[in-house]
C-alpha cells in the first residue's frame, strides 16, 4: 500500500468522530464600512468619491462560513452568502465526539458572490530576500522592463482576509436550535477608530468599494470578469497595479493615501474586465511591459497600447461613479471627464495616443455630450418637455420620468365570450355559452401592451407608454443600469434631434470582438466603434449624423471623424 494512503487511513482512525452531530440554524447580519452620499437632486444614496468618511451599511454578497472549534482542526458546518440586507441564515450540521455539543463560530470571508476576493499578499519563507530583490529592481520594473513570470507569480500570491467571531453553542429546544451572532461589522467593531494602516479596516473598506463597482458593472453589461483578487498590503509597486487577475496595493501606499487608493478601485476593475475580454494570461505577459509604467492622464510620451488600456479603465471608473438624475435630465456627482487640455485659456491637446483623450472619446460615445462647448448649445430636457396624446393622463414618476396612461377595455379570453359585470359590479367576467358543453365563466384579459395593472370595475385595464418629447422621436427609456437610451444632439444642419446611445455591453463587446488584435484607440475606432455608430442613422456617435459629436471629436482627434 502506498505510504501516503497508509498515513491517511491511520489519521482517519485516530481522529475523533462526531458522535453528537447537531442540526441548527446559524444567523448573522454583516455590515460593511461604506463611503456614501445622498445628493439633494436625486435623493438616491450613491458612492462618495471623496472617501473621507464612511458609515456602516448592510453588506450584500459576502461569504459566511460556519465552523465548529475542535482540538485538531475545525469542522465545517455550512456556508452561504449574505442577502441584500446583509443577513444570512445557514442550515448547519456538525458536532463533537466529546462534550455537550458544538462550539461554533462564523468566519466572514472577504469573498464576493460576484467573483472576487479581497485579502493580503501571501508571503512565503523567503520574503525578506524577495523584498530586497524587488526594492532594488523597482525603478527598472516601473520603467517598462520585462517582468519575469516568477516575479509576477510572487506578486499575484493572495490569501483571502477573514473576520472571525467568538465561539458560542447553539441554543434552543429540540430541533429548533439557533446560533445567532447578531450584527458583525467587518473591519472591526468600531470602523474608523483603528489606525490607518490596519489591514482589517483596509480589507473592509476595499471590499465595499469593489462590491459597489461590480454591482454597477453587472447591471450595465452582460459580460462578466474573470474571478480576481484584490491584495491590500503588497510589498511594492506603490499605486494600485493590476497584474492580470490580481490588483495589488502597496502596504505603505494604502496607509498614506487611502482615499486615492479606494477611488482607483473601479479603474483597476476596468483593467480586469479588459484583460478578461482581451486575452489570456500568456498574451497579457507580452503586453505587461507597456502597462507597468508610471503615467498621468494627459501624458503624451507613452505607448499607444498603454493609452488605450488606461483610457478604457478611466472610462469604466467614470461609468461606475456617475449617476443619471432623471428629474433634471443630467449626469450628477462625478461628471464624465473630458479631453486633456493645457494653457490658459485651456486648449485641447489632440491625439488618440493620450489616455485622457481615449477616456473622453469613450465617455462621449456612451454618455452623450460631455464637453462644455457642446452642452452649451443643447438645453437639457426636463419633465415639462414631455407630453401625452389627447385622451390620456400624464404621469410624472418620482424619478422624473414622464409616462402616459390610457384606459383600455377588458377582453374575453375566449373568442366567443360575452362580457358581464359580476353581482357586486366590481369586476368584468367573461361568459361563454356553448351548445355542447354547459355554460362556462372564462377569465378576462387586458389588451396586449404595457399594462401596469387591472383596476376593479368595468373596462378597467391601464396601459402605460413613454411620453413624447416636444422634439419628434424623443422617448429616452431607462436602461437596466438607470441610464438613458437616447441623448439630444444637433444634426449636420444644426437641428436638434434625438440620437441613440450604446449600452455598456456594446462597449465591452468591441473589446471582446477584437481580442488580442486590438491594442489602440485608432484600431477600435475604425474597426469597431465607427461601424457600430454608422449602422443606424440615429446613433449619436456617428459624426456624419450628429454634428455635436463630430465637432467635439474633431478637436480631440481630428483624424478620426473622416
Amino acid at each position: 500500500m502506498p505510504r501516503l494512503l497508509t498515513l491517511c487511513l491511520l489519521a482517519g482512525l485516530l481522529l475523533p468522530r462526531s458522535s453528537a452531530a447537531e442540526r441548527f440554524d446559524t444567523r448573522a447580519e454583516v455590515y460593511c464600512p461604506a463611503s456614501v452620499t445622498t445628493p439633494v437632486a436625486t435623493g438616491i444614496e450613491i458612492a462618495d468619491t471623496a472617501m473621507t468618511a464612511f458609515t456602516l451599511v448592510p453588506c450584500a454578497g459576502l461569504r459566511v462560513t460556519v465552523l465548529d472549534a475542535d482540538p485538531l482542526w475545525d469542522e465545517y458546518c455550512g456556508a452561504a452568502y449574505t442577502d441584500s440586507r446583509g443577513r444570512v441564515s445557514i442550515p448547519s450540521d456538525c458536532g463533537d465526539a466529546l462534550g455537550d455539543g458544538p462550539d461554533v463560530y462564523v468566519r466572514v470571508e472577504s469573498r464576493s458572490m460576484l467573483g472576487f476576493s479581497v485579502g493580503v499578499h501571501d508571503y512565503g519563507l523567503l520574503d525578506a530576500a524577495w523584498d530586497a530583490i524587488f526594492d532594488a529592481a523597482k525603478a527598472a520594473l516601473t520603467g517598462g522592463a520585462t517582468l519575469p513570470l516568477t516575479f509576477i507569480d510572487y506578486l499575484r500570491s493572495h490569501a483571502t482576509f477573514a473576520w472571525i467571531s467568538d465561539e458560542r453553542p447553539p441554543v434552543g429546544i429540540g430541533a429548533i436550535r439557533t446560533a445567532d451572532f447578531g450584527a458583525i461589522a467587518i473591519g472591526g467593531p468600531t470602523p474608523g477608530v483603528a489606525a490607518a494602516d490596519d489591514v482589517s479596516i483596509r480589507s473592509g473598506r476595499q471590499f465595499w468599494v469593489a462590491q459597489y463597482s461590480m454591482q454597477r458593472l453587472v447591471r450595465g453589461a452582460r459580460q462578466r470578469a474573470m474571478d480576481f483578487n484584490y491584495s491590500v498590503d503588497a510589498p511594492l509597486f506603490g499605486t494600485p497595479t493590476t497584474l492580470y487577475d490580481t490588483v495589488i496595493v502597496e502596504d505603505a501606499e494604502f496607509a498614506s493615501s487611502p482615499v486615492r487608493v479606494l477611488n482607483a478601485t473601479p479603474h483597476e476593475i476596468g483593467h480586469v474586465f479588459y484583460n478578461t475580454l482581451h486575452s489570456g494570461f500568456l498574451h497579457w505577459t507580452t503586453d505587461g511591459p507597456d502597462y507597468m509604467t508610471n503615467h498621468a492622464r494627459c501624458d503624451t510620451d507613452h505607448f499607444l497600447t498603454f493609452a488605450w488600456y488606461e483610457g478604457f479603465a478611466n472610462f469604466v471608473e467614470d461609468w461606475v461613479f456617475n449617476h443619471y438624475d432623471w428629474n433634471n435630465a443630467r449626469w450628477v456627482h462625478a461628471r464624465p471627464q473630458t479631453a486633456c487640455t493645457t494653457g490658459t485659456p485651456p486648449t485641447v491637446v489632440p491625439g488618440v495616443h493620450i489616455e485622457g483623450n481615449v477616456q473622453s472619446i469613450l465617455n462621449e460615445v456612451y454618455f452623450g455630450p460631455i464637453h462644455a462647448f457642446t452642452q452649451a448649445g443643447i438645453a437639457a430636457p426636463t419633465p415639462m418637455d414631455f407630453g401625452c396624446p389627447a385622451g390620456t393622463t400624464r404621469l410624472q414618476r418620482s424619478n422624473g420620468v414622464v409616462e402616459c396612461l390610457r384606459s383600455a377595455p377588458i377582453e374575453c379570453s375566449h373568442r366567443a365570450g360575452v362580457l358581464f359585470v359580476d353581482r357586486v359590479g366590481q369586476r368584468d367576467q367573461c361568459f361563454v355559452e356553448d351548445p355542447v358543453t354547459p355554460p362556462t365563466w372564462m377569465t378576462t384579459t387586458c389588451p396586449t401592451g404595457e399594462v401596469v395593472r387591472r383596476r376593479s370595475g368595468r373596462d378597467a385595464c391601464e396601459r402605460v407608454f413613454p411620453a413624447t418629447h416636444l422634439i419628434p422621436s424623443g422617448r429616452p427609456s431607462m436602461r437596466a443600469d438607470g441610464t438613458p437610451s437616447q441623448t439630444l444632439a444637433r444634426d449636420a444642419a444644426g437641428v436638434l434631434g434625438w440620437y441613440a446611445l450604446p449600452n455598456l455591453g456594446d462597449v465591452f463587446g468591441w473589446v471582446a470582438r477584437q481580442g488580442t488584435a486590438g491594442h489602440r484607440m485608432r484600431t477600435f475606432w475604425t474597426e469597431e466603434i465607427q461601424p457600430w455608430c454608422a449602422s443606424a442613422p440615429t446613433r449619436y456617435c456617428d459624426p456624419r449624423a450628429a454634428r455635436t459629436f463630430g465637432v467635439g471629436l474633431s478637436i480631440i482627434a481630428p483624424s478620426l471623424p473622416q
